[in-house]
């Protein structure tokens, strides 16, 4: 009844802990399960890559994500892939206020530290987030995050939930509104160059027996 979205792979549901943050945004911080949607497209985006290098998802540091997010600059603009890092960086501190990690994000005020604790370099890194609106703290951020320039923000605007489910429902109105809607989910998901788009033909898509099978 809470529409909430699973991160589910071919053999089954391996990081269990992705879709409990998800249920956490709708049933606990009361997010619109659109935007929890939106987001388990990008986390399942980055857990796809930490697959891919063979990385579990509780050993990422720094480091890793620096690697993603360098690599996603070549695939989408600066905005989107700011927009992506705070969105992984958000699961990743969930889960250590969770207690499914331990002193491996370091959102933590040096007093907060147990006495004789020596770690300054926590695996990812984090720090607080000041806001003059607000008058001070308002919770923490990654430290990998970076400035988009006001050129990059002026050409290409980053749409909403509202404004993507919009675009959805007039694809699909069209004559081939299930293809172009399609195509639109795998620019969200995947990040693809049009030409990359434009390579994909009907042959290189599942037959009904392999989508079943799935």
């Amino acid at each position: 009844s809470y529409g909430i979205p699973t991160i589910v792979w071919g053999d089954g549901i391996i990081e269990p802990e992705a879709s409990d943050w998800l249920r956490h945004l709708v049933i606990t911080k009361a997010d619109e399960s659109s935007t929890a949607t939106q987001y388990a497209k990008i986390l399942r985006a980055f857990l796809r890559h930490c697959r891919k290098k063979r990385r579990d998802w509780f050993n990422v540091d720094d480091d890793f994500l620096r690697s993603w997010r360098d690599g996603r600059r070549g695939q989408v603009d600066d905005q989107q892939v700011v927009s992506d890092l705070n969105i992984v960086f958000q699961f990743y501190a969930w889960a250590e206020t969770s207690g499914l990690l331990s002193y491996h994000v370091g959102i933590y005020e040096k007093e907060e530290l147990p006495p004789g604790f020596a770690r300054r370099d926590f695996p990812i890194s984090a720090r607080r987030k000041v806001s003059r609106r607000h008058g001070g703290h308002t919770g923490w951020a990654t430290t990998l995050s970076f400035r988009v320039s006001k050129a990059i923000e002026g050409r290409r605007n980053t749409p909403n939930d509202d404004q993507v489910m919009s675009v959805h429902e007039h694809l699909l109105k069209a004559t081939h509104g299930e293809r172009d809607a399609l195509i639109a989910a795998w620019a969200e998901e995947a990040g693809p160059r049009r030409s990359e788009i434009l390579q994909i033909r009907k042959s290189n898509l599942p037959t009904r027996e392999e989508l079943e099978t799935l």
